[in-house]
């Protein structure tokens, strides 16, 4: 049977195992999940993974030159910010250790496009090690980062969807983020063709019915304009032809008159040349009227 002494023994080096033990899970807990060392305070460190983070973030790529965010970072107690500014295709990372919020841009640009806060180190490294699209669906809630007011996030985290948005944000927005999550998430000015939001105008001129009745219109327009142009110009040749045969008439009445013969028989020989009676009596009535007035009455 074990003495007294050889039980304390047993007890202290099971104490001490158990001990190990603890210390060991707790260690391992503390470590960071993506198997990064614990940051080290050395800004120019921090800076090197920020880089890395932009280089492989797929969506780098598809934003347009001249964006700009501006990076922030808690570290312990410390805050490290950071300008990420993409120009001809190239990302430059400048740290901004006397500016909180990147106000000082060095790019003299406006206000930054966008402002991410890191709630910890921890949570920058998980994302430098997962960097998926899925991280510009976060709505920025805090669980991980805040998206603070900029300009293209309003105060509530609400984003900005204007021309220049589509510029330089939407071809990434839209290689990450389907029709109804673009939708949904305020990003609508990113959508192309038919998903693309209308207005009532927009609708009204893309109504394919409308466009059918505008043509039916302009064509039946058009038709009829044809119509009344070529009977005025009948109308035309038709008066034109008649003043031509009213002056032969009255030049062969007056060369008849002249030569001896009676209107009587100027009019008998006019309608046996197959002359209208009509015309043959407005011709010689426009003559009398010459002879007796000195002018055609209006």
């Amino acid at each position: 049977m074990p003495t007294k002494k050889e039980v304390d023994y047993t007890i202290l080096v099971i104490m001490v195992v158990v001990s190990i033990a603890i210390l060991s899970v707790i260690a391992l807990k503390s470590k960071s999940p993506t198997g990064y060392v614990v940051f080290d305070g050395n800004e120019e460190t921090l800076k090197t993974q920020v880089g890395e983070f932009v280089r492989r973030f797929p969506l780098t790529a598809l934003s347009g030159d001249d964006a700009e965010v501006c990076l922030i970072i808690n570290a312990g107690s410390e805050q490290y910010t950071f300008d990420l500014f993409k120009s001809k295709g190239n990302v430059e990372v400048t740290a901004m250790p006397y500016s909180r919020y990147c106000d000082n841009d060095f790019n003299n640009k406006g206000s930054e496009d966008l402002v991410i806060q890191y709630v910890d180190y921890d949570s920058f490294v998980s994302h430098l090690n997962n960097p998926s699209c899925e991280l510009l669906k976060s709505t920025g809630s805090g669980e991980d980062f805040y998206y603070l007011p900029s300009e293209f996030v309003e105060v509530g985290g609400i984003p900005v969807c204007n021309a220049l948005f589509q510029e330089r944000y939407c071809p990434a927005v839209r290689a990450c983020a389907s029709a109804a999550e673009m939708k949904a998430r305020g990003f609508g000015c990113c959508l192309l063709g038919k998903e693309q939001p209308r207005s009532s105008l927009t609708a009204v001129l893309t109504n394919k019915y409308l466009w059918f009745f505008i043509f039916l219109f302009l064509f039946g327009f058009t038709i009829v304009l044809v119509v009344y142009l070529i009977e005025q110009r009948k109308e035309q040749k038709d008066k034109e032809a008649f003043e031509k045969c009213v002056t032969e008439l009255k030049h062969y009445i007056n060369y008849c008159i002249e030569a001896g013969r009676t209107e009587k028989e100027v009019c008998e020989i006019l309608l046996r040349q197959g002359w209208a009676n009509d015309i043959v009596d407005y011709v010689i009535g426009l003559e009398k009227q010459v002879k007796e007035t000195g002018r055609l009455s209006k």
